[in-house]
């Protein structure tokens, strides 16, 4: 019998472990394999100008620029949206359509039907406002108006597959400072925002729950802050500290779901969504939402965990924090990506991100739009993309 075989063994899957990252060949290889799902316009719609040659000038500042989305088109989408989806009501604002004195982008007014636990009532929200383009029309079209019709030929099996959840996505991390989080905390307690305030054996037991999900965060954090460095140098212990945090209460499972690009038509967040972090840089406490809305639908730290078995990920989470970062409108979470055969890269990585790469490392098939695969391509290989844009100067060299 040979005694050197479990050694052996154990030393090559350490060896399989370490080389299991992507090289930028396999990611550019994998990119390339991608199943492109192709969107097309009701064909009861009016025709509109091809996109892309669309020029307009701008009435505030005067200067001439190209739409690669129509107004009129994108007028009619959002009308249908209001004909097919009575939970909600949609404006378009192409206020900030001008590239030279706005951002380039069409935005959408949205209000939604919730429901008030105090008055027993359904009633309309404030009104959010989403930057949008018009594959983001068309999805939510397919998605909550079901029209099949829109997802070109065989496609239809990969929208039934993948768009569910993707009304659920959210631009941007919510934070909160620790202040505010506990008075929300403590107002949910004590019975502010429910027509019965919470027994108080269930108060004792939300507050040990509190105490768990602080544990499992904190080795989260610590894990994912130093992965970089610990799955060469010291990858068993990165294996037993990974097993560790999935046998918590909060294990951070990766969600995945693969979503809308920035609409979110769904009750408000609860409070036992928020997860504690510490920023690096100040040391001080802030709370992030590790979810949009349905936890169970998507868990954007759950889903970098789960990115980070294929991909070496080097997260920044003082960019998420807000006392270093007071008053900011949308909170991406910094990171460098590191691909052995080109540089490392920066990006600024939103919840539907990490939902894309979760997928885009797991085995399972992946089927993205064009807009969609444009951007897995600027986040793992450096590559321009200015297709959330839909306006863009006549001149880019003065973009």
């Amino acid at each position: 019998m040979n005694r050197s075989l479990p050694i052996s063994l154990a030393v090559l899957q350490s060896l399989v472990l370490q080389g299991a990252d992507f090289t930028a060949d396999e990611l550019r290889q994998r990119l390339d394999k991608i199943r492109m799902v192709e969107l097309q316009v009701p064909s009861d719609l009016p025709d509109f100008p091809r996109l892309g040659v669309f020029r307009k000038w701008c009435e505030k500042c005067g200067k001439e620029m190209i739409l690669r989305e129509e107004p009129g088109l994108m007028m009619a989408l959002v009308d249908r949206l209001n004909e097919k989806c009575p939970f909600a009501r949609f404006d378009l604002d192409n206020s900030s359509l001008c590239p030279y004195c706005g951002d380039g982008r069409f935005y959408l007014n949205v209000k939604r039907k919730i429901f008030n636990p105090k008055t027993g009532r359904e009633e309309w929200s404030e009104t959010s406002r989403y930057p949008v383009n018009r594959d983001d029309l068309l999805l939510l079209l397919a998605v909550r108006g079901n029209e099949p019709a829109i997802l070109k030929g065989g496609h239809a099996g990969a929208g039934r597959r993948f768009f569910p959840f993707r009304e659920y996505h959210i631009v941007s991390f919510q934070v909160k400072t620790e202040e505010a989080y506990h008075e929300a905390f403590d107002a949910f307690l004590e019975g502010k925002d429910v027509p019965v305030p919470v027994p108080e054996v269930k108060v004792k037991a939300k507050k040990e729950r509190e105490e768990k999900k602080r544990q499992a965060a904190e080795i989260f954090q610590r894990l994912t802050s130093t992965a970089h460095v610990m799955r060469r140098t010291e990858l068993d212990r990165y294996l037993e500290k990974t097993a560790e945090l999935s046998k918590m209460d909060y294990s951070f499972n990766g969600g995945h779901s693969l979503l809308l690009t920035r609409m979110v038509i769904s009750p408000s967040v609860s409070p036992y969504v928020w997860m504690p972090m510490s920023c690096p840089e100040c040391s001080r406490r802030y709370y992030v939402v590790n979810g949009a809305n349905t936890p169970i639908l998507m868990q954007p730290l759950g889903d970098l965990l789960e990115t980070m078995k294929r991909l070496d990920i080097l997260p920044d989470y003082s960019s998420l924090c807000p006392y270093c970062h007071p008053g900011k409108e949308e909170r991406t979470l910094s990171a460098r990506i590191h691909a052995a055969g080109q540089p490392d890269l920066s990006a600024e990585i939103s919840p539907l991100d990490l939902a894309f790469l979760a997928y885009f490392t797991s085995p399972d098939s992946l089927s993205l739009t064009g807009n969609e695969l444009k951007r897995l391509r600027e986040i793992l290989l450096g590559e321009k993309n200015d297709s959330e844009f839909s306006a863009l100067p006549l001149d880019p060299d003065k973009q």
